[in-house]
């Protein structure tokens, strides 16, 4: 069994533009953090405001530039809202039905 505030996922976080029906990868980074589960309250406002959090994760705050998208093992979240609280950020992504045919610039990162 893991540590207590272990990491324990990696991600991949894209600082993108938008391009006609694309995205333009600008900035591509591999973050290490740590998911947690929603607490009751996050996922009351989470129904009461109609955004839908699926993930919840902590990485450093000195990690986290505004990026706009998380790649989570080929499935792309888009952060919803951050909090920082302390040395860490927390960021609340919903899962989108975007793919990487929906990007532009990943030759540059692979």
């Amino acid at each position: 069994m893991p540590f207590p505030n272990s990491p324990n996922i990696v991600i991949f976080l894209l600082k993108v533009t938008k391009e006609r029906e694309k995205y333009q990868i600008t900035n591509l980074r591999k973050a290490i953090g740590i998911a947690r589960c929603l607490t009751r309250e996050e996922w009351k406002a989470s129904v009461e405001t109609k955004v839908n959090i699926d993930y919840k994760v902590s990485i450093n705050a000195f990690l986290y530039q505004n990026e706009k998208f998380v790649m989570i093992d080929e499935h792309f979240y888009k952060i919803e809202r951050t909090f920082v609280g302390g040395q860490f950020v927390e960021l609340y992504l919903s899962e989108t039905r975007l793919s990487k045919e929906d990007f532009y610039g990943w030759h540059n990162y692979e």
